[in-house]
């Protein structure tokens, strides 16, 4: 009789996980590194997002990694609690987190410092006579603004002292003698009134410089930023803003003449990102407008389409170039991303393009992955699945059942 349980052939095993997602051998490293000195979810948050967890551990499994969650894990490093003791309460988390902790988020920064006892010291930097004094000193120079604004300004510490202080920033605000209005309950004068203030005191006023909440309540007390402004600032000239098809085409023709790269990035990188807005609004796309504007222009970065990734991999094989996952990813990613997003896999997009094709991993004999693991491991010690590639571990693990059998059957230590 023929048990109908679960097996585990060497088939199964050579085939890629996730809906066949072949691995990498970046992942297969990052498994081997880090895999087992932290909780599940959190390794695949971090490090494989695109993977679920029964699939990494089925694969670290076949690479003979073990749990290492006997010891305690060291979430955080020595490096990264100096920062933390150095910086913490000094300057706002979220510019604490972009400068030196990029990989933390902003709730593991908190309970790192509450477990380090820091504390922001709030209280005993300020007086609420201080907090009064300051307030009005950024009102009399027209740069006073919401608590939000002043955050992004990193005043944290006056938003936070005040809060501290006064019970909220409009309580704080109301004692400095100001007549401060909750974001929540704007009216058209008190939009009006805030227009007038920031173009007074020199600031932008243009609908993506403006704090948010001031945004939506000029679209919902007059419709749009636009009327808004216009109602506030009857003399405001709006300049570059007020574009028209016709005006949009000249700068982007002028822009071209002057040898001006036409890149979204480029133009945005110059401070004109207001001409991608327009296009978009005018013509419907950046592209367009730039076909528009220039009668031969053709784009740096072609859209792929599944056609173009048909032709390309027929191109790479009239080339005489390689058709492995592994070359094509190290040397034409765009190529291998594409494939990946319109056939799921580079073994599908590779059979949608027709071309001849023989997997190494079926005609590989033993004594030939036993060579390779030893040509790639010459101190005799077990190599990672980097330093052999994919198509060799594949092929071990098609033949010995996992890659560490095969390493052993090729006398390294493993």
């Amino acid at each position: 009789m023929v048990s109908k349980g679960p097996t585990k052939s060497r088939k199964s095993i050579a085939r890629p996980g996730n809906h066949g997602q072949v691995w990498t051998g970046r992942e297969l490293d990052l498994i081997e590194r880090h895999y087992g000195r932290m909780p599940g979810k959190q390794f695949i948050e971090r490090y494989l997002p695109g993977r679920t967890l029964k699939a990494v551990a089925r694969r670290a499994a076949l690479l003979g990694v073990t749990c290492r969650s006997s010891k305690r894990p060291e979430y955080w490093t020595a490096d990264e609690t100096e920062l933390l003791r150095r910086h913490y309460g000094k300057i706002p988390n979220k510019e604490l987190r972009a400068r030196h902790l990029p990989n933390r988020s902003d709730m593991q920064v908190r309970a790192k410092a509450g477990e380090l006892g820091l504390r922001r010291a709030v209280s005993r930097r300020w007086t609420l006579e201080q907090v009064v004094a300051e307030i009005r000193a950024l009102h009399a120079v027209g740069q006073l603004g919401s608590s939000t604004e002043l955050k992004r300004q990193g005043r944290e510490d006056l938003v936070g002292a005040a809060v501290y202080h006064a019970g909220s920033w409009g309580t704080a605000c109301r004692l400095a003698g100001l007549d401060y209005v909750a974001r929540r309950s704007w009216t058209k004068a008190a939009v009006l009134r805030e227009i007038r203030r920031l173009h007074r005191a020199g600031r932008s006023v243009l609908a993506t410089q403006v704090d948010t909440g001031l945004s939506l309540a000029a679209q919902r007390r007059f419709g749009s930023w636009r009327k808004a402004r216009a109602a506030a600032l009857p003399s405001y000239d709006a300049g570059n803003e007020l574009w028209t098809r016709r005006k949009l085409t000249e700068a982007l023709a002028d822009l071209h003449a002057r040898g001006v790269s036409l890149s979204a990035k480029e133009i945005r990188a110059m401070g004109e990102g207001r001409l991608i807005n327009a296009s978009v609004r005018l013509f419907g796309s950046w592209d367009a407008a730039r076909r528009r504007a220039i009668d031969d222009f053709t784009p740096l970065l072609q859209t792929w389409t599944k056609q173009r990734v048909v032709r390309a991999i027929r191109e790479r094989h009239a080339q005489g170039l390689s058709l492995s996952a592994t070359h094509v990813a190290r040397e034409d990613p765009p190529l291998a991303g594409a494939a990946h997003r319109y056939f799921g896999t580079w073994t599908a997009a590779r059979k949608a393009a027709r071309v001849p094709y023989r997997d190494p991993r079926h005609s590989w004999p033993k004594e030939r992955v036993i060579a390779e693991l030893q040509r790639h491991a010459p101190d005799g010690t077990r190599p990672t699945c980097t330093r052999v590639g994919q198509a060799l571990y594949r092929v071990s693990i098609a033949r010995f059942g996992s890659f560490d059998e095969a390493c052993r059957a090729a006398g390294l230590r493993v």
